[in-house]
């Protein structure tokens, strides 16, 4: 009886925060439509017919037609297997990553345990739950705080919840008298959970599209049966004098084809079209250096982590070639870039993965809340 109840109060809190999601969702997308400089044609009678009718023979109704025309409006093309964000964070989502587990492993503290410290930035210092750590191990407040003063700059974020670049910040220390003051207003400013890391020096390539930003790929990656593949993948470029490349924050996302490629134009959030970035580089033919290397290193690294099946990596390659992994996202995952970009989400597999979903959302996964 009481495992009945605690199913029935697991389910009500689900649908709550469905219904609270689909109003977010809703409200998303109609700002979206509103704030666009394009003119915004309705899709035909016929098209949201179609829409309807392939996303109710995989258990979806009431589908908001709005995403598909604010798609086929940015880039000309229509398609019917579009995923409104509503129904991937709602149901896709929930469905095919343990949000569970997701909750627990979103803390950038514990990344290196899991893809490896050599594909991380360098973390100077890590404070998790109040507690101080190093290299070395754990550290006093005021060793923590020493540590630190030794760089001249170095990024500070929070580790739990730093999506869309909350929070993030570069620092520049300039007196060394006033280094420690400095360093402990920031310590008790973040709070219990942040890391310290090392400034990421990239690519000579990657920073001509804005010196100012780490200009990192978001790539969306799918753990199948056998195999890991690539569903979808943009860059993302920040704005002039902006530390972070994020679309919240201003940024510019480009699509990437899997030759590395960039496509002829970029869109920021609410669907502006941009043919360069603001140093003047144009999109159209840029070549993402050693993007085979990222893409073979995100497939790796997701063959860790089987508890999600859907994983968007956000990657960087540094002045030595190297591919670094700044942060993952198996929860809250932002699309819109994605197909804004480079069409519907899941490409030939989605098929595939909208008949998991069906199979293994609600009750199976109900407990995932």
């Amino acid at each position: 009886m009481r495992s009945k109840l605690r199913r029935l109060y697991y389910w009500i809190v689900y649908r709550l925060r469905s219904i609270q999601n689909h109003q977010f969702y809703n409200r998303k997308i109609k700002r979206f439509l509103k704030s666009n400089d394009f003119k915004s044609e309705n899709l035909t009678s016929t098209q949201k017919k179609e829409i309807k009718a392939f996303f109710e023979s995989y258990g979806f109704k009431q589908v908001n037609c709005d995403w598909h025309r604010f798609y086929t409006n940015l880039n000309g093309n229509y398609f019917k297997s579009y995923i409104p964000e509503s129904i991937f964070a709602n149901n896709i989502e929930p469905a095919l990553n343990n949000k569970l587990k997701s909750e627990a492993l979103d803390d950038k503290n514990i990344f290196d345990f899991f893809l490896g410290k050599q594909n991380l930035p360098k973390s100077i210092v890590k404070c998790t739950n109040g507690c101080y750590y190093g290299d070395s191990g754990r550290l006093s407040f005021q060793e923590a705080i020493d540590v630190c003063t030794k760089y001249d700059s170095f990024i500070i974020k929070p580790s739990i919840d730093s999506g869309g670049g909350r929070g993030v910040q570069k620092i520049k220390l300039e007196s060394k008298e006033s280094r420690k003051n400095t360093i402990k207003e920031l310590f008790l400013t973040y709070g219990s959970d942040f890391i310290v890391q090392e400034v990421i020096e990239q690519n000579e390539i990657m920073a001509s599209l804005n010196p100012t930003s780490i200009n990192s790929m978001r790539i969306l990656t799918y753990l199948r049966e056998d195999e890991v593949v690539i569903l979808s993948s943009v860059i993302r470029i920040g704005r002039k004098d902006q530390v972070v490349d994020n679309q919240n924050s201003g940024g510019i996302a480009c699509g990437i084809d899997e030759n590395g490629v960039l496509q002829k134009l970029g869109f920021d959030k609410a669907g502006k079209k941009f043919l360069e970035s603001d140093s003047g580089i144009q999109f159209a033919g840029f070549v993402i250096p050693h993007f085979e290397d990222v893409l073979s290193k995100v497939k790796q690294l997701h063959e860790r982590l089987p508890y999600f099946k859907l994983i968007s990596w956000d990657a960087t390659i540094d002045i030595n070639n190297s591919v670094l992994i700044i942060e993952y996202n198996c929860q809250g995952q932002g699309i819109d870039m994605l197909q804004m970009s480079n069409g519907p989400l899941f490409g030939k597999y989605s098929d595939e993965i909208l008949k998991q979903s069906l199979e293994k959302r609600l009750f199976n996964n109900v407990l995932h809340y």
